[in-house]
């Protein structure tokens, strides 16, 4: 967030990057934090907007990522990684809609959580996914999908708890063989579990910032 170019002594993540000469056609991102950078690496013409809309639905057709109020995620700083503000809301649901198209969403988290829970639940087949840990890298497939929420839950954002959930999506056109059942990748530590299960839902509320572009951008991170 803070400093998006690659191997960046702050050791920042990075919250989006395309491969140069990729297709790019923009994005859309809601950035729960201070500050977020973005670095090209080709001269293109790129339009930039900005707005603070308060929406919690998202297009399963856009990649993208989520993450928790006040993120910024750069190790350097040490374990408070959260900037602190009363406009931020530590409870909530993000609604991920791809109706009538099929997709399937690859979810890449970076969790840092020693009390909250982010629960993907996959709506269309009826399967819910529980990610938690510390300083655990957690990356999960769902089966082909058409609704998808994720619900973030009592995440104690005052100790210094943190994450970043991205999601990649691919359209399923006309597939004619079964779909693989949704797998998981857990590199955390033996104490930090990730199990499936199930929580209420919340009422959502976050900040969107909104950038689209008018050409092919190669090399964007943020």
């Amino acid at each position: 967030f803070d400093n998006a170019l690659d191997n960046n002594p702050d050791v920042c993540n990075h919250a989006y990057k395309t491969t140069v000469n990729s297709k790019f056609t923009g994005f859309e991102f809601q950035v729960n934090a201070p500050m977020i950078s973005l670095v090209f690496k080709e001269r293109k013409h790129v339009n930039l907007k900005a707005d603070f809309n308060y929406v919690n639905v998202r297009d399963l057709a856009k990649s993208g990522f989520i993450s928790s109020p006040g993120f910024n995620g750069c190790d350097k700083l040490g374990g408070d990684q959260v900037h602190q503000s009363k406009q931020y809301r530590y409870s909530e649901d993000y609604d991920m809609h791809g109706e009538p198209d099929q997709f399937r969403i690859l979810f890449d988290g970076d969790m840092e959580l020693a009390d909250g829970t982010v629960v993907i639940k996959d709506i269309t087949n009826n399967f819910h996914m529980q990610m938690t840990g510390w300083k655990a890298n957690t990356k999960f497939t769902t089966n082909t999908t058409s609704l998808v929420i994720v619900a973030i839950d009592n995440i104690n954002i005052t100790a210094g708890d943190s994450f970043m959930l991205r999601f990649t999506s691919t359209q399923i056109l006309n597939e004619t063989t079964p779909a693989p059942e949704e797998t998981v990748t857990n590199t955390s530590p033996a104490d930090s579990p990730i199990t499936a299960s199930t929580s209420p839902r919340t009422s959502p509320v976050t900040t969107t910032v909104t950038t689209p572009t008018t050409s092919s951008a190669g090399g964007i991170t943020g």
